[in-house]
């Protein structure tokens, strides 16, 4: 059975489009980092799922179901957290765990307890009363109590310090080794993201540009330095392998869409007979996401004399 399967999806707002034509398919068990700078889509493909939008096109399938077939049923074998809590004034941590025991058949109290103890949660508290960071802790508690199959994560580690953030994502790495829960985790926690996630689905201005590994995504990008001098980037532009240029001191720098070790032949494939390579250098994460989602100005084709 599949787990999850977009086919083609979009959704629009208005005038404007979040989705563009989305494909996703997860097959098995796994922690998948959902990343894109604010406004790509993150939070509007997770609401698909539940479900709480439509699609305005293309299909949705949740754990072999549609989602608007049996939502109920569905949203007993997902969890979900959401980038903001609305949660009516007066009311105590213990009254929202007792109102999931409630609604949920399979809820684990012994799992909710150890956890909360873990965490330091008073449970006991108004939720209105509890910080910022112990909200998120209790909205994740919520939606983990009856084991889920899918868990879907919206920015759940916003305004934690790092040694409760590790705490919660060690909660989800063990949620996933004893349950074989799927993690869907949208952030912009790239570090998290290194620590935790086995795949990365990045999100650009509503359409996917990346789904692969974290390796994938740096493996293809480098960053050259060249030489002084007057360089033709005419052929480089046109192959659609440049994808900066900038300017550091008298030198040229471009960041490439091809592996470091090919960077030389690249240059002296494409580029005019000024252009030296004197350094390539491989990305990191956070400067290959930066690259891979960055609204590109156009890159002049005529000679530069630098």
């Amino acid at each position: 059975m599949s787990i999850l399967s977009l086919r083609n999806v979009s959704r629009r707002f208005g005038g404007g489009e979040a989705l563009i034509g989305i494909d996703l398919e997860i097959d098995r068990p796994q922690v998948i980092g959902l990343v894109g700078r604010n406004g790509a889509g993150k939070s509007t493909l997770l609401r698909l799922l539940p479900p709480f939008i439509h699609a305005s096109s293309g299909s949705v399938e949740v754990l072999g179901m549609d989602p608007w077939a049996d939502p109920i049923a569905l949203r007993g074998r997902m969890g979900y957290v959401a980038d903001q809590d609305v949660v009516p004034a007066g009311v105590r941590g213990r009254d929202l765990l007792a109102l999931c025991a409630s609604v949920y058949p399979r809820w684990d109290t012994t799992l909710i307890q150890t956890f909360q103890r873990r965490l330091g949660i008073d449970p006991n508290q108004l939720f209105s009363s509890l910080s910022r960071g112990q909200q998120r802790q209790l909205a994740l508690l919520m939606a983990i109590g009856h084991r889920p199959e899918l868990l879907l994560l919206d920015e759940p580690a916003g305004n934690l310090d790092p040694a409760v953030r590790k705490e919660v994502l060690g909660i989800i790495i063990e949620l996933l080794n004893e349950s074989g829960t799927t993690v869907i985790l949208a952030t912009h926690l790239l570090s998290d993201l290194e620590r935790l996630a086995e795949r990365l689905v990045i999100l650009s201005h509503g359409r996917k540009v990346h789904d692969g590994s974290i390796e994938d995504m740096t493996r293809d990008l480098c960053r050259i330095e060249l030489a002084p001098g007057i360089i033709d980037l005419g052929g480089l532009a046109h192959s659609q392998l440049l994808l900066a240029q900038e300017r550091h001191g008298l030198a040229t720098v471009l960041i490439l869409a091809c592996a470091p070790g090919d960077a030389g032949a690249v240059v002296a494939g494409l580029a005019g007979p000024g252009a030296v390579v004197l350094d390539a250098k491989g990305m990191t994460f956070e400067e290959a996401f930066i690259y891979r989602t960055r609204d590109l100005p156009a890159v002049t084709t005529a000679a530069a004399r630098l």
